[in-house]
């Protein structure tokens, strides 16, 4: 392949370990300046803050719902005031979500607090802090259980072994009974105890804001003679002036009485067995103005709850329910809007998402209940304690039936390529076929998540390959959570590629949905990576994860599947997937080791799912002649110098491989979130066997031949955001050059 290899039918010659080296260092140490670029200008950003901060004008104190519980996951929360935004709770899916959130940046975010030490509760934190690592943050307060530690402990200790080195560098850990106070708020917090469990252990918090000045009365300063001019600012932060006559104006002769501060109680209760003394336990001085409920809803609507639920002046006090029992659909709403504009090039390729023709509004009030100002929270609503105490639509995309109608009306050469399609001849029940649950590379975006996809071998028998973190909130999306279940349920065989979070940070979360699945003594084998992994895995299983430990889980190495032992697992897995074999590949990623893996199903197909790799001889061979070919596209060609640095492939890499493997048909995926919509067009997908991956794509290997004449609709589709692309991608990341590169080979030849 021209950028870096010299590549021929029978060998690969790579380029000198020293000069191998010295671009990958001359990359980290690029990267490196740019990290800290960010933290430079996020710390200019915060101080900024601190300096115009006035405590007696803290004019915002809003609540976001982050998830209202949907993905499996604990609901969690920002509060966001005038100068910082605190997060409650950083379950899975938290950063994709905050990624879709118009109003809420990472950047934002120096606390979390914790109400429980339980995966649903926490599995969010690491994809976090390897993302604030990257955006340049350097710090993040960590608040919860003394169970928390451990589990961050265990992050800590494999992060180095992971090549996640300085990630976990960044955070502090607090006990969370101790209170917190800033410049914006104060936080109280209250532990709950499991009847039999001490160290089962549930943490409710009491945030209040300080007080807010009184308004500005223009009509008062204009009988006093005060100008307009800056002396009117300096009165609205507090300060006296002087008039032209000498006369000096105090803040509280123009400016109203302060409002007293307002109180957010965040409420957990998890089990029955946390809630009999629960009333006894949460006591606090002041009467809260908003009740935010993490609490199942069964253990709400108990006879106990109720009571202590009634006790409040319920005329005064707003309550919000979070509980996928209420709210239904899964959250970022933006996917469902982005996901129909997929379904109208071709809806069965693209079928509609649960719940995308329904989408409920999220200031849904609660009827026949006890309270009178109880709502439904769905994920994205707003609710301001200061103004109207009332929901806004902030980040809420309502849907319409005809949206279809509307896209195709605006723009002409969309309709007529639309209509130029082939008609269908598959249908959605033709298997084996494939369901992309994620196609991004690195960090979730609300338009593509992490690594995971679904091979189903037939209705009732699929294969997991990856796991990328909100692989469960991409399952209920995608069919519901009564079908998610089911599939869930129907895995037997999970391979897991390589270490890095992006492909494994789902599987917890995964597990612990299959636990309410199946029977404990129903096995699963799950392929991994190394000895590394699994000593990781069982760790954080018995810290923060009971639940999935009690299962009958078979892990095995990449390199045992062929040892006795591992025989009688991997044979259980193919007969029960109905497969008749399954084999992995070592392939050359940054990750210590990095494997593809081979599906032979019964008819003697292939399918290849490489990982994330540069092209490499080791994928060529198990390519050769297979039906379908799944590879890492990450870069575009005019990034082969960054490819080469991170050992990933470029869309002509990929094809180009395929093509010498002799593959049917090639799938590319695993993008650079830049390409979030769809890749730029390149010449070498024009071709008759390349299909582009994006969420949420479904289709039968038959049917593979209808991608290649889906693209170019969808080219014309996001027409604006390929434009987009094209200017701003005249950044040139390395200063080592094609030249350079092509220099070394010659070296390396000669």
């Amino acid at each position: 392949l021209k950028n870096y290899f010299l590549y021929n039918e029978s060998m690969q010659l790579n380029l000198d370990l020293d000069v191998e080296q010295a671009a990958r260092n001359e990359f980290r140490s690029l990267r490196k300046e740019e990290i800290q670029k960010n933290k430079s200008a996020i710390a200019l950003s915060r101080r900024k803050k601190k300096v115009n901060y006035n405590p007696d004008t803290n004019q915002e104190f809003k609540l976001m719902v982050i998830d209202n519980g949907t993905s499996f996951s604990s609901p969690n929360i920002a509060i966001r005031t005038t100068g910082a935004t605190y997060l409650f709770n950083c379950g899975d899916s938290t950063q994709r979500v905050i990624a879709g959130t118009a109003s809420l940046r990472l950047t934002s975010i120096s606390q979390l607090f914790l109400t429980a030490a339980h995966w649903r509760n926490i599995g969010g934190i690491p994809g976090l802090l390897m993302t604030m690592h990257d955006l340049g943050l350097s710090h993040l307060h960590i608040h919860g259980p003394p169970k928390v530690e451990t589990y961050l402990q265990i992050q800590q200790n494999t992060s180095s072994a992971f090549q996640h080195d300085g990630t976990y560098s960044m955070f502090t850990f607090s006990d969370s009974l101790e209170k917190y106070k800033d410049d914006f708020v104060s936080i109280n917090s209250v532990q709950i105890v499991h009847a039999h469990d001490s160290k089962n252990v549930s943490i409710c918090y009491s945030i209040k804001t300080l007080a807010r000045q009184g308004k500005f009365d223009n009509k008062l300063a204009e009988a006093l003679g005060v100008p307009k001019d800056i002396r009117r600012s300096k009165l609205q932060k507090g300060n006296p002036i002087t008039l032209d006559d000498g006369t000096i104006v105090t803040p509280t002769q123009v400016i109203g009485d302060s409002a007293p501060g307002k109180t957010i109680w965040i409420i957990e209760v998890p089990t029955f067995d946390h809630l009999k003394d629960f009333a006894s336990e949460l006591i606090w001085d002041e009467c809260p103005d908003i009740v935010v409920h993490f609490t199942p809803w069964m253990i709400v609507n108990s006879a106990d709850y109720l009571k202590w639920l009634t006790s409040f002046d319920n005329a005064k006090v707003h309550h919000i329910f979070l509980d996928k029992e209420l709210c239904i659909y899964g959250n970022i709403p933006a996917v469902y809007r982005y996901h129909s504009m997929l379904g109208v090039v071709d809806s069965n390729v693209f079928p509609i998402l649960h719940g995308s023709l329904d989408l409920p509004f999220q200031s849904k009030q609660i009827e026949s209940f006890p309270v009178c100002n109880g709502y439904i929270g769905d994920t994205g609503g707003v609710f301001d304690a200061w103004k109207t105490m009332a929901w806004t639509q902030e980040n809420i995309i309502r849907l319409s039936s005809d949206i279809k109608n509307e896209l195709l009306r605006d723009d002409e050469d969309l309709a007529s390529a639309v209509g130029n399609l082939p008609a269908v001849v598959s249908t959605l029940s033709s298997y084996p076929r494939i369901r992309c649950l994620g196609t991004g590379a690195s960090v979730p975006n609300k338009y593509r998540n992490v690594s995971s996809y679904l091979f189903f071998t037939s209705a009732t028998s699929c294969i997991l390959l990856d796991a990328g973190e909100g692989l469960i909130t991409q399952l209920v999306m995608a069919y519901g959570m009564e079908r998610a279940r089911t599939i869930v349920a129907s895995v037997k065989l999970i391979f897991i590629s390589h270490v890095h979070a992006d492909h494994h940070l789902g599987l917890i979360n995964f597990l612990s949905l299959r636990s309410t699945c199946v029977s404990s003594d129903v096995k699963c084998v799950i392929v991994v990576p190394s000895s590394n992994f699994v000593d990781y895995f069982q760790n954080l299983c018995t810290a923060v994860a009971p639940e999935v430990k009690s299962q009958h889980l078979a892990l095995v190495t990449s390199d045992e599947l062929s040892v006795e032992n591992s025989i009688s697992h991997i044979n259980y897995a193919i007969e029960q997937s109905s497969l008749a074999g399954f084999s992995t590949v070592e392939v050359d990623h940054t990750a210590l080791r990095s494997f593809g893996c081979v599906l032979t199903l019964t008819n003697g197909d292939k399918i290849v799912y490489s990982g994330d790799t540069m092209p490499c001889n080791n994928i060529k061979t198990a390519s050769e002649h297979c039906r379908l070919l799944i590879h890492d596209a990450t870069h575009e060609d005019a990034q082969s110098q960054e490819a080469f640095c991170t050992k990933h492939s470029t869309v002509t890499d990929a094809v180009k491989l395929a093509h010498s493997a002799n593959a049917r048909f090639i799938l590319l995926t695993h993008f650079s979130q830049r390409f979030s919509k769809i890749p730029r067009p390149a010449p070498e997908m024009a071709r008759s066997n390349v299909g582009v991956a994006f969420d949420h794509l479904d289709i039968a290997l038959d049917d593979l031949n209808r991608l290649p004449k889906i693209f170019p609709v969808l080219a014309i589709l996001f027409k604006e955001f390929i434009k987009d692309l094209s200017e701003s991608g005249k950044r040139q990341f390395l200063t080592i050059s094609k030249e350079q590169i092509e220099q070394f080979k010659m070296n390396k030849t000669q």
